[in-house]
């Protein structure tokens, strides 16, 4: 290859084995830059034919970007190099310091996280053990409602956690004691009907008929289980939950039971019945013993008792326990069914509202299977008995009563003034098996708010089960009764001729009115009495 003198030739011809400008002194440290001439000479071919060459245009006299950076002129130095290698040194200690914090910290991290997790794991398997487990009560609950707490399902357990904030310890005041006493010492009429009933009779008792889906019979039918149990006389009982039936003719219901009661030891409380229907039980049965309050009711025999003055649950308590004074429940009970007024009870008057709407009235219990059809389900009522519940019943008791008075209220104010069978009355059409009577009292109140002069109100409406109207006639509660709405009942139930019938007792009067060609619920509503010419 030629040599190219830098300094004198104009020509300058660059090879692929030429391609750097820098000659460097192998021995010397020392390094010489070499720079090509500005020339504005064309350049010129290689002469060796396997060597590209490239032109260097006019433009590109200059270096060019592409190469190398310049290289000065240095000497190195022994502490240059000792300082270099120091801070070498220094920079691999602060490496090895950096990745040891991030080793701890990493660690610190993954233990961390480990933690959660396992936490997250326990969590979650208790979630899901307290979900089989809610799962596995719901379903015992459904098929057998017997391994829970008998209490829980009357009284819940988030209430029973309420009831250290309602304890009273508030006593009753030596007024309240006299009035306690006097009533206590107001049952002589069923005392001696008791006595002419032998404790062998009261004991053989197997079969139990009784007024269903109210307070008075169901609580009634509770004492003589309570007593039957204590007597371990109740082995085989039959349960007949009923409903009043004073009309023609007697109940399908007891037609179906006809096999059941042969032969058995039958006790029938809180209900009205008509001849046919205790006749027709007699026929059957062994033995019959009969306790209600009803004053209009047939009266078959000497072991049939009514009475005038209590509810159907005092006179039971005392038939079957004439030598204890009437428990508290009983108590409320008798003093809501027949309104006594009496003022030692006045602090437990929400009760009677929470044993209707939480228990009598309650469909919901269904669900657990509890019918009141069987001993077992009367057992669930052992807790409304138990006095430490007294207060939060009382106050569960409250917020029932106040939503039905809600209602009531505005029910109410939707009746009307009318006459009926000759009387002035305020009548509405509403029919219900809960709330009725309280309309009807606050129906009784609007009129006398608005100055209107009544005698009583009247609730109807068509019931397609029985396929005849449900007449209710209430009165002024307070006391003696004016009209003898009982009376009136049971005669236009017998008038209007259906299996239902008629009855009361005190301020309140129910019948059955059909809906034919010859009679309506319309001919009852008129200024001029239609069907019944005497005054009661």
């Amino acid at each position: 290859m030629k040599n190219i003198d830098v300094n004198n030739s104009k020509n300058v011809i660059i090879t692929k084995e030429q391609n750097i400008n820098t000659e460097t002194n192998a021995n010397n440290d020392t390094t010489v830059e070499v720079k090509p001439k500005k020339s504005k000479a064309k350049v010129t071919k290689a002469k060796e034919p396997k060597t590209k060459v490239t032109k260097v245009k006019k433009s590109n006299a200059k270096e060019s970007k592409t190469k190398e950076p310049k290289v000065k002129k240095s000497k190195t130095k022994e502490p240059k190099v000792k300082k270099s290698k120091a801070n070498n040194e220094i920079k691999a200690n602060n490496e090895i310091k950096a990745n040891n914090e991030t080793n701890v910290e990493t660690n610190v991290h993954n233990e961390i996280k480990a933690k959660e997790e396992e936490n997250v794991k326990k969590v979650n398997k208790k979630v899901v053990e307290d979900m089989y487990k809610k799962m596995n009560n719901k379903n015992n609950m459904k098929t057998n409602y017997k391994r829970n707490s008998k209490n829980d399902i009357i009284i819940r357990p988030f209430n029973k956690e309420l009831l250290p904030y309602f304890v009273s310890n508030k006593k009753n005041s030596e007024t309240n004691d006299n009035n306690i006493q006097k009533y206590q010492n107001s049952f002589d009429d069923i005392i001696n009907f008791s006595k002419s009933i032998t404790l062998i009779e009261k004991k053989s008792i197997n079969c139990i008929i009784f007024h269903v889906e109210n307070s008075d019979g169901m609580m009634s039918a509770y004492i003589v289980i309570k007593f039957l149990l204590e007597n371990k006389t109740a082995d085989d009982i039959l349960f007949i939950p009923a409903r009043p039936s004073s009309g023609a003719g007697y109940m399908d219901r007891f037609k179906e039971h006809e096999k059941d009661i042969k032969g058995r030891n039958v006790i029938i409380i809180d209900l009205q019945y008509n001849k046919e229907n205790l006749e027709y039980i007699n026929r059957f049965a062994k033995n019959v013993i009969i306790i209600d309050d009803h004053p209009v009711g047939h009266k078959e025999g000497d072991k049939h008792f009514i009475g005038n003055n209590h509810s159907s649950v005092a006179y039971t308590w005392k038939f079957f326990y004439p030598n204890i004074d009437v428990p508290l429940y009983a108590q409320i009970i008798d003093n809501d069914d027949r309104k006594l007024q009496i003022p030692h009870l006045s602090k437990y008057r929400n009760m009677s509202s929470f044993y209707n709407y939480r228990i009598f009235h309650n469909p919901y219990l269904q669900k657990f299977g509890i019918r009141f059809d069987k001993i077992s389900d009367f057992e669930l009522l052992d807790t409304i008995i138990i006095d430490e519940y007294n207060n939060i019943s009382n106050i569960i008791g409250h917020y029932y009563d106040e939503l039905a008075n809600n209602i009531k209220d505005q029910v109410a104010r939707n009746a009307r003034f009318a006459y009926f069978e000759g009387h002035p009355v305020f009548v509405l059409n509403y029919n219900d098996p809960v709330l009725s009577r309280m309309v009807a009292r606050q129906m009784l109140t609007n009129a006398k708010m608005q100055g209107v002069n009544i005698d009583f109100v009247v609730l109807w409406g068509y019931e397609y089960t029985n396929m005849c109207y449900r007449v209710q006639l209430v009165e002024f509660h307070g006391g003696s009764p004016k009209h003898n709405l009982p009376y009136m009942a049971k005669t236009l139930g017998n008038i209007g001729g259906t299996r239902k019938g008629g009855g009361g007792a005190s301020y309140v009067g129910n019948f059955y009115w059909p809906r034919s060609v010859e009679k309506d619920i319309w001919d009852l509503f008129s200024k001029e009495p239609r069907f019944i010419k005497q005054k009661f």
